[in-house]
C-alpha cells in the first residue's frame, strides 16, 4: 500500500532579552546595564507532537552588533494553535494507520478493470451506423444518409450527398465516408461537387464569374491529415493576381511557379517544421505518414508527391529564414542579402559593439582569454554528404543559403588568391 507523504517538520523560533544590571545595589540613577541575558526558544511540530527547546545565553551589551531583520525569528513568542489553518495539513496522516487505496490511485488499472471493453464497443460502434442504424433518410428528409466526416465532431452524424456539400463548401480537405451497405469505404468531396474558389474571399456569395480550374483538372492539396485531390478553380477575372499568388493568400504553398498541380498547407508545412526540430523526422517518413493517412493499403502509388514535398519544405525553410532576418522589409529586397546576413550569432560569445564593455582591447595580457572568440566544427556530421549535391548538378542550391555555409564561386575565388 502506497503511503502518504507526511507534511514536513515546521520550526518557530523566538528570542526574548532580558537587561541585567552590573550594580545591582546602586540606585537606578547610576546603575549600568552592561550584560543582558538572551532566551532563545524553538518551537517545532511534526507527527502531530509539539516540541519546545530553550537555551540562556548572557551577552555583553558592547559587544552587540546592529540587528538585522531576520525573517525567520520573532521577538516575541506567537500564540501557536496547532490547528490553525496555515499550519494544518487535512492530510497529516495519524496514528491510525495508512489510508485504504483508492481507484483514483492507479488509473490504469481501474480503466483495465472496468472500461476496457466500454471503450472496445465503442470502436466497433464507430466502424457501423451507430445511432443511424435504424434511420435511412437525411435530416432534410429528401436524401439517403449515406455519408459522413471523420474529421468534423459531429458524433458521426449521416447525411445525403447534397447536405455534405452544403456542410463543407468552407471545410474542402476533410476526410468523408460513404456507407456502401455493409461498411464504411473512403470517398472524396470533389466527386460530390465541392470546389475550392480562389481570390474571391472578401465576396458573399464567394464565385468568380470566370473561373479557370487548375491545370488537368487535378489539384492534390497536401494537409497533417493525409493527401486530398480536389477541385481547384483559380480566378479568371483578372481581380486577384497571378496564380501562385492565389494560392499563396489561400494559404496553399505551390510545388512549381508553372502549372502547379500540388500545394501544401502552411499547417502543414509549421507541423513538419517544428516535428523534425523535436523528433529528427525525415521528410519521407513524414510524407509515407500522410499516404498512410489516406490509404493504408496502398500508400506507395502516392510516393510520386514526394519529391514536390521536399522542394516545398526548402523553399518555406528558406524564405521563414529571410522573413525572421527582415529581408522583407529591406529597401534592396531579397536580392540585396549579403552573405552571413542571415545567420544567428551566438548571445553569449563576444560581439565588438554588441556585448563587449567599453575599452576591452586595452585590458591586460592575462585576461585576454576572456574576449577570445572560439570557432569549431567539431562534431559536425551533416557535412559527410555535401558532395552529393554538387554545383553542376543543383546551381541554385549553394546559392539559397545566407546563414554559414559560402558560395562555392567565392571561396574558390579567394582561396586561388595568394596571400
Amino acid at each position: 500500500m502506497k503511503k502518504h507523504k507526511r507534511k514536513p517538520t515546521t520550526t518557530i523560533t523566538f528570542s526574548l532579552d532580558k537587561p541585567t544590571l552590573d550594580n545591582p545595589s546602586s540606585s537606578g540613577a547610576s546603575s549600568r546595564i552592561d550584560h543582558i541575558l538572551r532566551e532563545k526558544t524553538s518551537v517545532a511540530q511534526g507527527d502531530g507532537h509539539t516540541h519546545r527547546k530553550s537555551s540562556l545565553l548572557k551577552v555583553n551589551v558592547l559587544d552587540q552588533r546592529p540587528s538585522r531583520v531576520r525573517p525567520d525569528v520573532r521577538v516575541s513568542e506567537p500564540i501557536y494553535d496547532a490547528h490553525d489553518a496555515a499550519d494544518y495539513d487535512d492530510n497529516l496522516e495519524s496514528d491510525e494507520g495508512p489510508r485504504e487505496a483508492r481507484d483514483s490511485d492507479d488509473p490504469l488499472r481501474q480503466w483495465a478493470e472496468d472500461y476496457r471493453s466500454v471503450y472496445l464497443s465503442e470502436l466497433l460502434r464507430w466502424e457501423g451506423r451507430g445511432d443511424h442504424a435504424a434511420f435511412t433518410t437525411c435530416r432534410c428528409r429528401s436524401g439517403a444518409a449515406d455519408y459522413r466526416c471523420s474529421d468534423c465532431l459531429g458524433g458521426g452524424e449521416l447525411l445525403c450527398a447534397g447536405c455534405m456539400t452544403t456542410a463543407h463548401r468552407q471545410l474542402p480537405l476533410h476526410r468523408v465516408q460513404k456507407w456502401s451497405g455493409a461498411f464504411f469505404e473512403p470517398a472524396s468531396l470533389k466527386s460530390l461537387g465541392v470546389r475550392i474558389q480562389l481570390g474571391h474571399w472578401h465576396g458573399q456569395s464567394k464565385k468568380c464569374l470566370l473561373p479557370e480550374h487548375a491545370a488537368g483538372d487535378d489539384f492534390v492539396i497536401l494537409d497533417t491529415n493525409g493527401i486530398h485531390s480536389v477541385g481547384l478553380d483559380y480566378c479568371g477575372c483578372g481581380q486577384s493576381g497571378p496564380r501562385e499568388v492565389q494560392l499563396l493568400r489561400a494559404q496553399l504553398w505551390p510545388a512549381t511557379t508553372t502549372s502547379p498541380r500540388t500545394a501544401a498547407t502552411f499547417s502543414l508545412l509549421r507541423h513538419f517544421h517544428i516535428l523534425s526540430f523535436e523528433s529528427k523526422c525525415a521528410i519521407l517518413e513524414f510524407y509515407q505518414t500522410l499516404a498512410r493517412l489516406s490509404d493504408n493499403l496502398h500508400y506507395k502509388k502516392d510516393k510520386n508527391r514526394y519529391h514536390e514535398l521536399r522542394r516545398i519544405i526548402r523553399e518555406w525553410k528558406n524564405v521563414r529564414m529571410l522573413k525572421r532576418a527582415g529581408r522583407g522589409h529591406a529597401v534592396d529586397g531579397v536580392a540585396g542579402t549579403r552573405a552571413g546576413e542571415c545567420a544567428l550569432l551566438c548571445p553569449a560569445c563576444p560581439q565588438p559593439g554588441k556585448n563587449m564593455i567599453v575599452g576591452w582591447q586595452d585590458v591586460p595580457d592575462d585576461k585576454q582569454f576572456k574576449n577570445a572568440l572560439f570557432l569549431a566544427i567539431d562534431a559536425n556530421f551533416r557535412l559527410k554528404r555535401k558532395d552529393v549535391s554538387t554545383e553542376e548538378k543543383h546551381p541554385i542550391r549553394c546559392r539559397l543559403c545566407k546563414k554559414y555555409l559560402a558560395n562555392p564561386d567565392v571561396f574558390c575565388k579567394k582561396m586561388l588568391v595568394p596571400i
